[in-house]
Parts: structure tokens; sequence; C-alpha cells
């Protein structure tokens, strides 16, 4: 048999190149398409790592000013401090606390009044922020990394400075009261913070008249809370924003945060603060996730990758037809051959592995060319095309050697 096949191919060699042409033009076509999947998926990758995905802590309606008085313990969940449910800290970066309280000055005609406002970083406040045109100017060994602490400083405006107000040891002594439960007094303590930096902006120094802004650690802010024993849900905060750490991490977190937030539906019911006898807020809280730039980019890729996958099955379909052609192709220009096989006593299953076997070589002879120069990545892809193409192949074969192909040599000489 062996010696048969191979004179049958040295003696009509061009079929078989013709099809070791067509695997190879498969094959350069199946890890060209390999490798631009490969290339998609990590442009998609590298672009979705470097998507922000802001989101923010909204009421329904989507506001964020600072009227909607966000409760302080969601403050607490994205600060690492929880109550048994989910922390947050983990899933954000960027992240942006601002936790305002009116206090008095303990120096008599220092002070009218002063909002001390607790942050993590100067895009916290509009008032320092950078984009806003908001400048600082840091004491010798400070700087932002001053608000990532617990420590009893703050930044206050030039302001006070120029205008004499600053007392002149740079500590602000300030007492802050806090709100009990009826007939309990208020609370009072008194804090030194000492200055460690001037902040200016030209648009917006003062909030009113005589109403001055300080900034300190959001840490310090807290602890001052937990100190005054404030009523828990009364310890409100009013921004809360930043970026997902990490884009993969996004259904993870929404799913997080909504058990921080269970009553961010239309049909909601208030927030149940009848224990301590009033309602906190008439607002329903949500996470408002902005993550529109990151579907768009998975969008694109998911229809590229339609389009490729697409593109596979019809190469592979076209290797199954042009299996099946070879096949047909084949035993019509064979049949006197096949014919004098059978005569001899050939069984069929002989003469279809004689002729399988000489498709098998120009394939591998076209696939070994054509993969060369991407080295073979696709391999599963290649031996796909090679299984593919022997079906057809082979479906050709069975249906026709299945013939008599006697008779219809005869029908074809008395036609």
């Amino acid at each position: 048999m062996w010696m048969h096949l191979w004179r049958r191919i040295t003696r009509k060699p061009l079929p078989l190149l013709a099809v070791a042409a067509f695997a190879a033009a498969i094959t350069l076509a199946l890890c060209a398409l390999h490798a631009n999947n490969v290339a998609e998926e990590a442009a998609y990758l590298e672009s979705r790592a470097k998507v922000e995905v802001p989101f923010a802590v909204t009421n329904l309606a989507g506001s964020q000013s600072q009227d909607i008085m966000i409760p302080g313990f969601l403050a607490d969940a994205f600060a690492g401090q929880g109550d048994g449910r989910p922390l947050l800290d983990g899933y954000v970066s960027q992240l942006q606390i601002l936790q305002t309280y009116s206090v008095n000055s303990s120096k008599d005609g220092v002070l009218d009044g002063f909002r001390m406002c607790g942050i993590l970083d100067l895009k916290s406040d509009r008032l320092i922020s950078p984009n806003a045109g908001g400048e600082i100017e840091w004491y010798p060994g400070y700087d932002e990394s001053v608000f990532q602490t617990g420590e009893l400083v703050c930044i206050v405006p030039k302001q006070l400075a120029e205008e004499g107000v600053l007392p002149e040891d740079g500590v602000l002594e300030l007492t802050f009261v806090g709100e009990t439960t009826p007939p309990n007094p208020p609370n009072k303590i008194t804090r030194e913070f000492t200055v460690v930096g001037l902040f200016s902006n030209d648009k917006i120094a003062v909030d009113g008249a005589k109403i001055w802004k300080a900034y300190c650690p959001y840490r310090t802010m807290r602890q001052i809370y937990l100190d005054l024993s404030i009523i828990y849900e009364k310890r409100t905060v009013d921004v809360i924003r930043g970026v997902l750490r990490d884009n993969d991490q996004l259904e993870e977190f929404r799913k997080a945060a909504n058990e921080w937030m269970p009553n961010a539906e239309p049909d909601a019911q208030p927030w149940e603060y009848e224990t301590v006898g009033y309602y906190f807020t008439e607002f329903y809280f949500a996470i408002d996730i902005d993550d529109s730039l990151l579907q768009s980019l998975t969008n694109s890729y998911q229809n590229s990758m339609a389009i490729n996958r697409l593109s596979l099955l019809l190469v592979f379909a076209l290797s199954a037809g042009a299996g099946f052609l070879v096949g047909f192709l084949m035993i019509r220009s064979r049949k006197r051959e096949i014919g004098q096989l059978r005569t001899l006593g050939t069984p069929g299953a002989m003469i279809y592995i004689s002729y399988a076997l000489e498709q098998m070589a120009a394939i591998a002879v076209g696939i070994g060319v054509g993969g060369a120069f991407f080295r073979y990545e696709p391999v599963a892809w290649l031996a796909l095309f090679a299984g593919i193409y022997f079906v057809g192949l082979s479906a050709a074969l069975l249906i026709f050697l299945r013939r008599n192909l006697l008779a219809s040599m005869k029908e074809e000489e008395t036609s």
C-alpha cells in the first residue's frame, strides 16, 4: 500500500500541491486571526486597567450636593470601619471624604465662628482643591500626607494670619459641642490644633462673614465625634467619592456597597431612626458608579471578538466544504483505479486509508509551511482545522466508495 501511495503521489503531484497550498493559506489565516485576538485582548486588558471608574454616594435623585448629609457610618465603611458588613476601603482609591462641623473658639474675641472640615486629601473640598486654584503654603516638615493621619493638626485660611486673627503660637483652641438625647446636657470637649499650613483661593476665601474654614485629617474628626458620643446617625458627611481601585472588582464592589445601602430603591422606606426619636433625612442613598466608559470599552471588545469568532467559523466551514469537494473530485477522477483495486480484492477500508493518508501528507505539509512564521501558536485551531477537513473528506469518500463503481463505469461507457 505504501509503495502504491508513493507512486500515486509522485505521478500526479499537482492536485496534492494544490491541497497543500490551500492548507497553508488556511493556516496563515488561522494564525493571523489568533494573533489578532491575542493583540486585541492585551490592548483591551491594558485599556481596561487604565480606565477610571468614579463613584459617589448620592441620593436617588443623583444629587451630590452638601445638603444630602450622608450618614457617618457610610464614611466609616469607606475608611475601613464597619459594623459587620463588608468594608469598602479595599475597593477604592483617590477616596475623598469631607466632613464639616461648626465649632467655637475657646479664646474670646478671636473668632466669631469656625467650621472644621475633616478630609483625606486636598481634592475633597473645592476651596482648597488644586483644580479650583487652591494653593497651600505648608510649614516645614508637613505636606498633604498629614491628612492620612489622625494628628491634631490643621490648615487655615491665609487671611487669618494676615488679619492677625491667628494666635501667635499657631495653635487653635476649639470647642466641639455634641448633641445628645434630652434631657441629657450637650457634651463639650476642647482640642488644641497645631496649624501646619495656610491656604488661599482667590475665588472664595471664607464661608460668609467671619465664618472661617479649617481642614484637619478625617480620622481626627472621626475620633472627636466618638469622644463626644454624638448620636451615631447624626455624624454626617458632606461628600464621599472616589475611584475604583481594580475595575475587575466592579460587580463585587457594587454588591458590597449595596449591603450598606439596602434602601436604594424607588419604593424604599425612609431610613429607620425612630430609635432616637426622629428621621435623619428624607433622602435615600445609593452608590452612583459611572462605568459608562468601561462599558463602552468592553462592548467594543466583545463586538470585535464576536466578529473574530464568526470569521473562525467561516474558515472551519470552508475547511469542511473543501475536504468534501476534494474527496468528491478524487473519487470522480480515480473511478477506474478504484474499480481495479476492488477487482483485485482490495477492501474499501484500505482504499479509504490510502487516500486519507495521501491527503494527510498534503495537509501536514501545508500546515507546516503556513504555521512556521507564527511558530504554530494556535495549535488547537490548526488541529481542529485538520480534523474538520478530514471530516468533510471522509464524508465524500465514504459516500462514493459505497457505490458500485464498476457498474458506474459501465454506465459511463454505454452512455
